[in-house]
């Protein structure tokens, strides 16, 4: 199955990128955005846990699988935005997790060269410019929707298109 695959591997990821796209702006479209984020069910979160699979796909993430998922079960567009962001944190809390286990606890300093209270300082920060990136993004898109996001995807696809077949140069 490897050797399927050989050599088009951009090809996928373009596909990929395409179809998750298209999905989206689907998506977009068609639904009625009548839920907030408080409405929340089980059938929901599956069906998040499910789009944060298609990110297995080469070429579609698990941010625009769950954006897709949220509108197609009438969420608002800045709700479906920040679902994503919450069915995140369980990743993000593992890979914490995981940085958090080489942090020298009793030590004089969590990392060499770091003090405590830069490391302190830096998780803040971090924080904080995490919450106002999100407040931002969703705000934008509250007034723009996915276009801008639709179009990066595009724009990403067209290069990498064209990247493949400059690549391959001209046919015999």
């Amino acid at each position: 199955p490897e050797r399927f695959f050989e050599g088009h591997s951009h090809l996928l990821l373009v596909a990929g990128m395409l179809g998750g796209v298209a999905l989206l702006w689907f998506g977009e479209r068609w639904s009625k955005r009548t839920r907030g984020i408080f409405d929340i069910d089980i059938l929901d979160s599956l069906l998040f846990g499910a789009g944060q699979c298609l990110g297995g796909l080469p070429g579609i993430n698990g941010s625009t699988g769950m954006m897709v998922m949220g509108l197609l079960r009438n969420y608002h567009l800045e709700g479906a935005t920040k679902l994503v962001a919450l069915f995140s944190l369980p990743l993000i809390s593992f890979e914490a997790g995981r940085a958090l286990s080489i942090l020298e606890w009793h030590g004089r300093e969590p990392f060499s060269g770091v003090s405590w209270m830069q490391w302190i300082l830096c998780v803040i920060v971090s924080a904080a410019s995490s919450f106002i990136g999100l407040r931002i993004l969703t705000e934008q898109i509250r007034k723009n929707g996915y276009g801008r996001w639709i179009a990066y995807r595009v724009v990403i696809s067209a290069v990498l298109l064209g990247l493949h077949f400059w690549a391959a140069g001209p046919a015999s």
